[in-house]
């Protein structure tokens, strides 16, 4: 996590808003806070904490946390924490928002918010995803990035499972933890094992003897399987010619189907024949006349049709 900018104001001894722009201070990638004693450093780093995870160091909900971390001439506290999230995940933002009662003041109140900044504009993200954004929980966090004045001997004396746990999560050791999967893998193997060993005492002992009149038998099984396919394919080839002949021998009874019925209709046919050739004639012969008929028809009706005309007027 990369810190970029820290606003305060009315928490601690922090009345006014404090803006501080930690960018120019990261640019050299070290830095430190310096300040006589009760000049306020821890109170930034609290503010901090707080804002991200909403827990302190100095104080805890028993001993009115907020009414403590506000201050005591202040009716309003704001705390707004900027920061790079560690693996590329992004610019965010904390902010935790404090309101004195205006009755009781002992009751005070903090709002949390946390929102991702893309394209300069503040998006909601839930504040219990900040352990997985910044990749470390509170209770690591407050033990290696920031220790309280009088904890470090508490970091030293943490139990073996602690310093586990805390370094895995430091340093995203987790993936590299492989006992489960392998003894999941194991156990897995070895009830193989005992299934196949099971199968092995059920088939008895099998000499060498056994083993080569078996891998003999395979090969002549082998050399028999062959010989069958090479029949088989033999069979398809002539399995194909007989179906060409089939087709030939069927086709060849609708063909003779077909001229016994065309055989059957010859004489119907042939006096077709001699009608056509009648007609033909007739009509080489006589359709001159005919036409002729027709046209003196046409003159004749054209003649009567004037005359019953003629007698009207």
């Amino acid at each position: 996590m990369i810190p970029i900018r820290l606003k305060i104001s009315g928490i601690y001894s922090y009345l006014k808003e404090q803006d501080i722009d930690f960018s120019m201070l990261t640019s050299a990638h070290l830095f430190g806070i310096f300040g006589a004693v009760g000049s306020g450093k821890s109170a930034l780093l609290e503010a901090i904490v707080f804002a991200l995870y909403g827990e302190s160091e100095r104080l805890n909900s028993r001993e009115l946390r907020a009414y403590n971390m506000m201050n005591l001439k202040s009716n309003e506290a704001f705390i707004q924490f900027d920061f790079q999230a560690p693996g590329n995940k992004g610019l965010y933002r904390a902010i935790a928002k404090g309101k004195r009662h205006n009755r009781n003041k002992e009751d005070v109140k903090f709002d949390r918010a946390l929102y991702k900044i893309e394209n300069n504009q503040p998006i909601p993200v839930e504040t219990s995803t900040i352990q997985s954004i910044i990749g470390i929980s509170y209770e690591n966090f407050r033990r290696t990035i920031i220790i309280p004045q009088g904890k470090f001997q508490e970091f030293l004396q943490l139990g073996v499972k602690d310093r586990t746990e805390m370094v895995k999560e430091l340093f995203n050791l987790h993936r590299f933890d492989l006992s489960f999967k392998t003894g999941r893998l194991q156990k897995k193997n070895d009830e193989a094992l005992n299934i196949c060993g099971g199968r092995l005492q059920q088939l008895g002992e099998i000499s060498q003897e056994d083993i080569d009149r078996i891998t003999q038998a395979i090969k002549d099984l082998a050399v028999e399987l062959e010989g069958l396919g090479l029949k088989l394919r033999n069979m398809e080839i002539e399995e194909v010619e007989i179906r060409k002949t089939r087709d030939i021998l069927i086709s060849l009874n609708q063909y003779q189907q077909k001229l016994q019925q065309l055989q059957a209709r010859k004489g119907d046919i042939l006096e077709a024949e001699k009608r056509l050739a009648d007609y033909d004639d007739c009509v080489s012969q006589f359709k001159s006349d005919l036409d002729l008929f027709d046209s003196r028809k046409t003159q004749i009706h054209e003649l009567e049709g004037r005359l019953e005309k003629s007698m009207l007027i």
